[in-house]
């Protein structure tokens, strides 16, 4: 099949040098988007020191995971505390932040990788018992079935996204929040841990 070229290829054509300027300009953003995620991780890390662990997906699934140690390593050691509770930030990438409304994956978030299901069902039920009774200052209680809350931070202006220090911040405050929260409850989220079936 013989391959035509319509309007909007002669348009590229002509504005090449700019949309090779642009795609140039993306991948920039995207490794400064990557900075500041390391930026966030070493300020939760000179907060907590060893008594946390950070899993970072930045790179390629746009997000990084924070995990208490003291959780981690509860006598529970088959099922820790840290199945039934985890929390992080995700959709750190230009297609998330460009956008100009709310309805957006940049957020923070505490969730449980257990499957929804059976006795599962009634712990992961149990912890957003917990949540009700405190919630973090601008979190939500999640309508997602592996997600306890949810804070969205969006939307940001290009100005914002420019700003590292307010970027920084926007991924570190809601995680310590929800770091306090997770020390607030650890014995109950350990004993909830107890009951976890795989």
């Amino acid at each position: 099949m013989t391959q035509k070229l319509d309007a909007s290829h002669i348009c590229l054509i002509r504005g090449w040098q700019t949309f090779r300027k642009m795609r140039e300009s993306e991948t920039e953003i995207e490794k400064y988007l990557i900075g500041i995620v390391q930026e966030a991780k070493e300020k939760l890390t000179a907060r907590y020191g060893e008594s946390i662990e950070i899993d970072d997906k930045s790179e390629k699934g746009h997000y990084f995971d924070v995990f208490p140690k003291e959780l981690s390593n509860s006598k529970n050691s088959k099922h820790p505390a840290s199945e039934v509770f985890r929390l992080g930030a995700e959709g750190i990438c230009l297609e998330e932040l460009a956008k100009d409304s709310s309805d957006t994956y940049f957020r923070a978030y505490a969730y449980s990788p257990l499957k929804m299901e059976g006795t599962n069902s009634t712990v992961l039920a149990e912890v957003r018992r917990l949540f009700a009774d405190y919630m973090p200052v601008g979190f939500k209680i999640s309508s997602e079935s592996d997600y306890y809350c949810t804070k969205t931070l969006s939307p940001v202006t290009p100005e914002q996204i420019a700003d590292r220090k307010l970027l920084v911040s926007l991924l570190v405050e809601p995680l310590i929040a929800l770091m306090d929260w997770s020390k607030k409850n650890a014995t109950s989220l350990t004993k909830l841990a107890a009951k976890v079936r795989r």
